[in-house]
């Protein structure tokens, strides 16, 4: 069977997501169930903003979701067997192609 990430483990990703948030004011709206997280990403132009985003974070191999009923959405769904450190470098990343827009 699939090994389920800690409850613990998906809480330090929700804060670490909150966290972001703190450091940069268009990341908001953080929310979620377990490893099933979104956020808003509110630039200048929603809809563009959102899609830089996600390209960038193609290029660095990491692929998410966006849109929805909000445009400016961008969906987390990563596979149940994601470990810390793979959690730790998503973040790191996705700071990193924050300060980056």
């Amino acid at each position: 069977s699939t090994p389920k990430p800690s409850s613990a483990a998906s809480d330090v990703y929700k804060r670490q997501l909150e966290g972001l948030g703190a450091q940069d004011a268009r990341v908001v709206n953080v929310r979620g169930r377990g490893m099933m997280l979104a956020f808003d990403f509110e630039g200048q132009g929603q809809g563009a903003d959102v899609l830089a985003l996600r390209n960038r974070l193609l290029e660095h191999g990491v692929i998410v979701r966006t849109g929805g009923r909000n445009p400016a959405t961008v969906k987390l769904t990563p596979p149940l067997s994601i470990s810390q450190q793979e959690i730790q470098a998503f973040m790191q990343t996705l700071q990193g192609v924050c300060r980056s827009l």
